[in-house]
């Protein structure tokens, strides 16, 4: 992954910087553009100089003012030296057949934002390796697509078959990027969720010979809390393997009887944001004794 050079396309800067910090984590050289002309000026870049290395990957946003994904991707596929050049699109309005549609344009992937750290991940392993993983993603590589995959296949994954499997539930990407930087650094990673209706689907999918072995949850969330997301995790809705696993509450508000609220719904423990490294690596090796 480090060899790579990846370029962000999207006018928005947020988004931009949390993309970078995502792909920057895996040490990917990358380069930001805010919209389709910047864009084909950076990719003209590495013609004009041969010093400058040529990108691998482009990521780019549908909902742009002056010329949106799909224009962009026609003008580089047009270009007889970017027309190889593998496109991931990325859009917060997402509809039925939509898939088919970015296929057609030219594009390797297709995802709804914000996109998960593992999804991303994934997808560039299988964009990069261009094999049998990419060749039957019909008609493009999804979320639905990469979660069909075994993610035990080295394919997809860097971890070995023996480390932990962890889910992240958490809506907030800064908050995101905070635990998995602090996972990574005791060698640990997670596979995200963005709110509890997503964490469930990700629990169910999963095997009972490839479950999770614990999850960290965000109290406060969308369209299922990390309340109701317990919850429904204790009365078997995650699949009955998921049941006993331990949960680990992460809230941001530190008010008397939050602690008594998250035991109630199932959580084993409690950790308010922001919190400190060190607390969240000692809880974590209750669980994982041999972590470094």
């Amino acid at each position: 992954m480090n060899s790579l050079k990846l370029l962000i396309v999207d006018d928005n800067a947020t988004n931009r910087e949390v993309l970078r910090g995502q792909l920057q984590r895996w040490e990917i050289d990358v380069v930001e553009a805010d919209g389709g002309e910047q864009a084909l000026m950076h990719l003209h870049s590495h013609q004009i100089n041969k010093n400058v290395k040529p990108f691998d990957l482009a990521i780019i946003d549908m909902q742009m003012p002056g010329m949106d994904g799909t224009q962009l991707a026609e003008l580089i596929h047009q270009d007889e030296n970017n027309k190889d050049l593998k496109l991931i699109m990325l859009t917060s309005v997402s509809d039925n057949g939509d898939a088919q549609y970015f296929a057609k344009k030219g594009f390797s992937a297709y995802f709804s934002k914000p996109i998960i750290s593992s999804d991303l991940y994934d997808a560039l392993a299988i964009i990069v390796e261009d094999g049998k993983a990419l060749e039957q993603a019909q008609p493009l590589l999804t979320h639905h697509y990469l979660q069909s995959l075994d993610h035990s296949n080295n394919i997809v994954k860097q971890s070995g078959p023996n480390a932990p499997r962890l889910l992240l539930v958490e809506d907030n990407y800064i908050n995101q990027e905070v635990a998995l930087c602090i996972l990574e650094s005791i060698g640990l990673t997670a596979d995200v969720a963005n709110d509890g209706e997503e964490a469930l689907e990700i629990l169910n999918q999963a095997s009972a010979e490839n479950s999770y072995d614990l999850i960290l949850m965000d109290c406060q969330m969308p369209k299922m809390d990390g309340y109701l997301t317990t919850q429904n995790i204790r009365n078997g809705k995650a699949g009955a393997h998921h049941q006993q696993i331990p949960i680990i509450a992460m809230t941001a508000n530190a008010m008397k009887g939050d602690s008594d609220k998250c035991f109630a719904a199932g959580m084993n423990h409690y950790l308010t944001k922001p919190f400190e490294a060190d607390d969240f690596n000692s809880l974590l090796r209750l669980y994982f004794p041999s972590i470094a």
